[in-house]
């Protein structure tokens, strides 16, 4: 465990890292640190955790800060981890350690509380185990302590859960209450017999038995007492009943007596050596008690963050402020509407003047500050936005509220100038620190006395804090330090915001920007007297009211200004949901055009199918009947199967005509199907050269068709001849080069550029056609590249049931890029 977080449990003593001079006590009270505390405390499990939480210590050095301010982070995020930290309600033990510690023996209660301590802690270490990696901050409190379950055994076998002894707490424990209870039975069989017979039936006052002095009694009426021999141990309050121990009892009872004694003999027995083992580990459990007393503390950090809305903030050790969205945490956890501001001041700005009317809330953004520095160096997250930031200071120093002391003699000017030379003096005997600046808070600096000695007085002082390198942040009315702000470097001016529209002020702070005071204004609008106001004006400085009138006008246009940059910012939120809107759209489009183009491929592929099938079967009937008269039939039946798959698959896309096409335009090739790349312009020329795939053709004009693509990143859709053709083949029998065979009966198929699915969907439409035809032997181009195509080509081939044989093609054929087949 960090030295600097240890507490002892005599009397709670927190190391805060800084000295208890009455300056910063009194500046603590001003900035109402100890009301935050109070409910600091209320979020604890425990006392101890809320004592540690009432006397927070506050971080030293910027890297302890840094470790609370993680230390409350992985508190919330172990809340809501798979293994949830547990909840420590758990007591104060320490008057009993210390009993124990002086030889006391410990009652059944205390050792029940103390073996809930030590389970307490093993399901924090259990916890922080498992969670080590999203807790490394908490975990470190485990450090060299030591492992006590065993003590919690022992307890947890003596001790139940609601601070009784048990009965199996040892053999003779359970033999002496096993020999009471037999003995206490006995009794109650002989009291019930008793009371049931006629010696005692009349002299009973009512039949029951009753205990005095842990000895069986009956209820007898005083006038009978006499006929029962006994002692008496009691007399009822109305007199009309004694509680008689008869004599047939008395040697029962005692041998009750003597039993409890054994049982109590024992228990204490238990208790002292249980006690022992306590007081030979007493330093483990205050360890023990110090963690989890300010593990409660880190939780209350956790859920008074959540109550707030707060986040941890980026500490600057150059004492940069950089806050946005910052509210008054007290104000927020009373629930009260808080206009949240930006506060800003960079590491080389020294002092912030805040300016504005009466009843703005400078001092509440006085105290907001103030409260934020000591809360960073507690481990308190901050209500204010993500993304903020907060300078570490090591101390902070708040002259705010009126402290005149009339015992001592002290006027509120002398007891607000006392203030400021004691912190003089704290500056000079350290005008920097190794730690961090100083923060000085000075609410109207220099007031209570004449103003234009007062507004000297604050102008030397503002300065001369500045050379010592504090962070000061003042409010004042006075105009020259406003001026003083505009023009001295390291200065800057801030003003509550007021509402001329309606005199009434805003709360919103504007940085950079001087404000009036309206204080005429602000007492016309309570008011005061129209005539009484019209004097003040004309005794009114000219010089203050054309100062006055210029920082209003500033504050007019800066409020013009946000109004317009809101707008701004409001137009151009629309315009980029408008451009994500529009985006989605476009993708939904784009995503249904491909949906489409599946289905058109998957329509292509099933009358591809089916006519293939037409084809094999007319095929088939032309082998069987071989006559010119029957293969001319066949020839016509495949030019209608061709005709009637392109009007099924009707291409309505958008032609160009030729005219328009130029070199590296899209084309078809209207009698072969395919698409192809125009190498020269068609204009005023009967032939031109087209290149298909790695091929270059030399294709007639009368046979191109312009083609357009579909769209950006689209598939162009199935090309289909506009202009008359002199021989028509389906659609996908013709996607690539096809070459009609020569009158040697040489047929050239061209696979080069295609996939190998494409590919052999290409050779087989071939394939099938070439059967109609003269063809016996066929050239087929596939190329070298990886290999897969050619591989997957004479696969084909070689379990075609029409190919008679094929080979690599010779060296003036092509060499091994062509695979040379023979038809059947």
């Amino acid at each position: 465990m960090e030295p600097d977080i240890c507490l002892h449990l005599q009397h709670i003593r927190f190391i805060a890292g800084m000295s208890r001079e009455p300056l910063f006590q009194q500046s603590q009270h001003a900035l109402e640190w100890p009301s935050l505390l109070d409910v600091l405390a209320s979020q604890a499990h425990s006392s101890l955790g809320a004592a540690f939480c009432q006397s927070l210590p506050l971080a030293d050095s910027y890297s302890a800060a840094q470790s609370r301010l993680q230390e409350t982070t992985e508190m919330i995020a172990l809340s809501d981890g798979p293994l949830p930290f547990p909840s420590l309600p758990f007591h104060d033990t320490r008057s009993g350690l210390l009993r124990a510690e002086k030889g006391a023996t410990l009652d059944a209660k205390e050792l029940r509380r103390l073996a809930n301590v030590i389970n307490l802690l093993v399901q924090v270490r259990r916890c922080l185990t498992a969670q080590k990696d999203l807790a490394p901050h908490l975990f470190r409190y485990l450090d060299h302590l030591d492992d006590l379950s065993f003590l919690q055994s022992e307890i947890d076998q003596c001790i139940s859960e609601e601070g009784e002894v048990l009965d199996h707490a040892s053999s003779a424990l359970y033999d002496a209450v096993q020999d009471a209870q037999g003995l206490k039975s006995r009794m109650r069989q002989r009291l019930e017999s008793m009371m049931t017979s006629a010696t005692y039936r009349d002299a009973l006052q009512e039949l029951y038995f009753d205990q005095r002095e842990n000895r069986y009694v009956l209820p007898i009426k005083v006038d009978m007492q006499h006929q029962v021999q006994g002692i008496v141990h009691d007399v009822s309050s109305s007199g009309l009943t004694v509680f008689l121990e008869p004599r047939e009892l008395i040697e029962l009872n005692n041998r009750i007596k003597v039993a409890d004694l054994e049982v109590d003999r024992e228990i204490r027995r238990i208790l002292t050596e249980l006690s022992s083992m306590v007081v030979g580990h007493i330093s483990t459990i205050q360890r023990y008690l110090e963690v989890l007393a300010i593990l409660d503390s880190i939780g209350a950090k956790a859920r008074l963050s959540q109550r707030m809305d707060a986040y941890p903030v980026e500490l600057s050790e150059d004492g940069q402020i950089r806050l946005h969205q910052a509210r008054h945490p007290l104000l927020v956890l009373a629930r009260a509407e808080v206009i949240p501001n930006d506060i800003t001041m960079e590491k080389d700005q020294k002092v912030l003047v805040i300016s504005g009317p009466n009843t703005g809330g400078k001092t509440v953004n006085l105290k907001l500050l103030g409260l934020y520095s000591l809360m960073v160096r507690a481990g308190l997250h901050l209500p204010c936005a993500e993304g903020s930031q907060m300078g570490f200071f090591t101390d902070t120093f708040a002259d705010i509220g009126d402290t005149q002391d009339l015992a001592k003699d002290l006027s509120s000017f002398s007891a607000h100038l006392t203030k400021i030379i004691q912190l003089l003096d704290v500056g000079h005997a350290q005008p920097s620190t190794p730690f961090g600046p100083i923060l000085v808070l000075l609410d109207e600096v220099i007031s209570s006395t004449d103003p234009a000695e007062g507004a000297a007085l604050a102008e030397a002082l503002l300065l001369h804090f500045a050379d010592l390198g504090f962070k000061v942040v003042v409010t004042t009315h006075y105009n020259s330090l406003k001026t003083l702000a505009l023009s001295t470097p390291g200065f800057l001016n801030a003003s509550l915001e007021f509402d001329v529209a309606t005199l009434t002020p805003t709360y919103r702070l504007i940085q950079g920007v001087p404000g009036g005071s309206s204080a005429l204004d602000i007492a016309g609008r309570l008011g005061m007297a129209p005539s009484i106001l019209e004097h003040a004006t004309k005794v009114l400085d000219q010089q203050d009211r054309e100062l006055d009138h210029i920082f209003s006008d500033l504050q007019s246009m800066h409020h013009r200004l946000r109004q317009e940059l809101e707008s701004v910012e409001m137009h151009r939120r629309r315009t980029e949901e408008a451009a994500m809107e529009a985006q989605e759209r476009l993708d939904r489009i784009r995503g249904t055009e491909r949906d489409e183009l599946q289905k058109i491929k998957k329509k292509l592929k099933e009358e591809l199918g089916r006519a293939r099938t037409e084809i094999r079967e007319t095929v088939a009937s032309l082998k069987q009947d071989k006559t010119l008269v029957k293969a001319q039939e066949a020839k016509v039946r495949v030019h209608e199967i061709a005709e009637d798959l392109d009007r099924r698959t009707q291409d309505d896309s958008e032609t160009v005509p030729l005219e328009n096409l130029q070199v590296g335009a899209l084309v078809e090739i209207s009698n072969l199907g395919a698409l192809g790349t125009l190498i020269e312009a068609p204009q005023g020329k009967k032939r031109v050269r087209v290149r298909v795939g790695e091929t270059e053709l030399s294709v007639g004009v009368d046979l191109l068709v312009g083609r357009v693509l579909v769209g950006e990143g689209s598939f162009p859709k199935p090309p289909v001849s506009k202009a008359p053709r002199k021989k028509s083949f389906p659609k996908g029998f013709a996607e690539k080069t096809f070459t009609s065979p020569s009158t040697s009966g040489l047929l050239t198929i061209d696979l080069r550029g295609q996939t190998v699915e494409d590919a052999l969907e290409s050779l087989v439409s071939r394939l099938d056609e070439a059967l109609l035809t003269v063809a016996k032997t066929v050239h087929i181009i596939h190329g070298h590249g990886t290999g897969k195509l050619k591989m997957a080509t004479r696969k084909f081939l070689a379990n075609a049931s029409y190919v008679e044989s094929y080979r690599p093609g010779e060296q003036g054929e092509g060499g091994d890029g062509v695979t040379v087949a023979e038809l059947r």
